[in-house]
């Protein structure tokens, strides 16, 4: 299961690339004119997931960002070897990809209820 952390992880980086302007594929950030560049370099203009992940948690935070999309891809019951996110990312249009992670943060989200309607059930 996903601490909170890593789906509050999983859902702002998802809001960073909502918009398809600001998604890349191939590379984990790009400039206006589509160079690759460091997520926290200040011309970074579009992500991919893990860099829009990285760019939402911080400098210095990757091991954090790693076990969100290991997290990620557990709900989405992908093997480690699925190449998640890159493969996902690089290989889907826009609006596949994103209602994928919608599968993922939909899948963290009935999990964290799941206890509580179970307790009201034996209530």
């Amino acid at each position: 299961m996903m601490t909170n952390e890593q789906l509050d992880l999983c859902i702002q980086a998802r809001a960073v690339v909502a918009d398809e302007a600001r998604w890349a594929t191939g590379t984990r950030a790009r400039t206006r004119t589509g160079t690759a560049c460091d997520v926290h370099d200040a011309a970074a203009a579009s992500f991919c997931y893990a860099g829009a992940a990285l760019l939402v948690a911080g400098r210095g935070q990757e091991p954090a960002v790693n076990d969100a999309m290991a997290g990620m891809c557990r709900e989405l019951g992908l093997g480690e070897d699925s190449g998640f996110p890159g493969h996902v990312n690089d290989t889907n249009s826009h609006s596949d990809f994103l209602a994928i992670i919608d599968r993922g943060i939909a899948s963290a989200r009935a999990s964290r209820s799941l206890p509580g309607i179970i307790e009201s059930a034996l209530d």
